[in-house]
């Protein structure tokens, strides 16, 4: 991960920590040491987002209230980046959808 990818994941998990929701980061970041941490198991090309999220999740009209979700991050300067990161979350549901657990 690059220092403006670091940078960005950093702001947005800030961002959502003081929106109440508990943040997990991928690898343990000094920056954020009090943070947990997840790892993905069931899934065999070994992808991880960036951030998964605990909380109130809406989806499909209904509350969960300890749902999660995973977040990809990118910086946004450059489209590929974009672009690459709906392909990590469509690869994601893939894999999450072939039985991949994270914990």
């Amino acid at each position: 991960m690059g220092q403006r990818e670091l940078a960005a994941v950093l702001e947005v998990a800030d961002w959502l920590e003081k929106k109440g929701l508990t943040v997990f980061h991928e690898r343990r970041l000094p920056q954020r040491s009090e943070r947990g941490m997840f790892a993905v198991r069931g899934v065999e090309r070994g992808r991880h987002p960036d951030l998964l999220v605990r909380g109130k999740v809406a989806a499909a009209g209904r509350i969960l209230p300890g749902g999660f979700v995973a977040v990809e991050v990118k910086p946004g300067n450059k489209h590929r980046h974009i672009l690459d990161g709906f392909d990590a979350v469509l690869g994601y549901f893939l894999d999450y959808a072939c039985g991949a657990r994270y914990e």
